[in-house]
């Protein structure tokens, strides 16, 4: 029986780390050459795996691309959530908020940000409606628990008291995206972290008390 569920754990080991490898290089081909671009062969040989192993775990390369996208939207939910209970003041929250570097360091399958980067997400919200309501869940899902976080760094006195917290919130959230956005323009992903701790600092000096 131990040697039953040895075999049976390293198989489950085994399912797992290939999923992984899939999605991983599906991530990097995605946005490499764009969905419709990527066959499921150029999946299999970038993973060195057979036809069989991919359709064991994906039905189809629509699949695929929809978890690939959900995972991202999921890490950044989590990314977030994060941040806010690690943070002990407002302040600490937008310097973190605004680090993207951190994200890319802790991100699974995302280790850096280009303008085909999102390119590939709206592709992929055009191609999946699901993903446009996941997506808008995602981002403005962050806003309640921020402002939650700004009423109380009102209370504390730590920011100025005449601040509507619910546009604070939206302006951080939106602007944050407009960020990215802009970074991947120019293709820097060094000029998108130095834009991040400038808007921090610019933000708190303008909020602070």
């Amino acid at each position: 029986m131990i040697y039953n569920y040895t075999k049976r754990s390293v198989w489950c080991e085994y399912i797992m780390s290939t999923k992984e490898l899939l999605l991983k290089n599906a991530a990097h081909l995605f946005i490499k050459k764009g969905f419709d671009e990527t066959s499921i062969d150029d999946l299999t040989s970038a993973c060195k795996i057979t036809k069989g192993a991919f359709y064991h775990h994906f039905r189809s390369k629509d699949e695929i691309i929809f978890e690939v996208i959900q995972v991202f939207l999921e890490e950044v939910t989590s990314w977030f959530t994060i941040k806010i209970m690690k943070s002990q003041d407002l302040k600490t929250f937008l310097f973190s908020y605004f680090n993207y570097a951190d994200y890319f360091a802790s991100s699974r399958y995302f280790h850096g940000l280009t303008i085909d980067t999102y390119k590939s997400i709206i592709d992929a919200v055009k191609k999946f409606p699901d993903l446009k309501k996941n997506l808008y869940q995602s981002t403005l899902g962050e806003i309640p628990k921020l402002i939650h976080f700004i009423k109380d760094s009102q209370n504390n006195k730590e920011i100025r008291s005449d601040i509507d917290p619910e546009i604070l919130a939206k302006h951080i959230v939106i602007l944050s995206e407009g960020v990215l956005f802009f970074s991947t323009v120019y293709d820097d992903n060094q000029e998108l972290i130095s834009n991040g701790k400038d808007i921090a600092q610019h933000f708190w000096d303008v909020i602070k008390n």
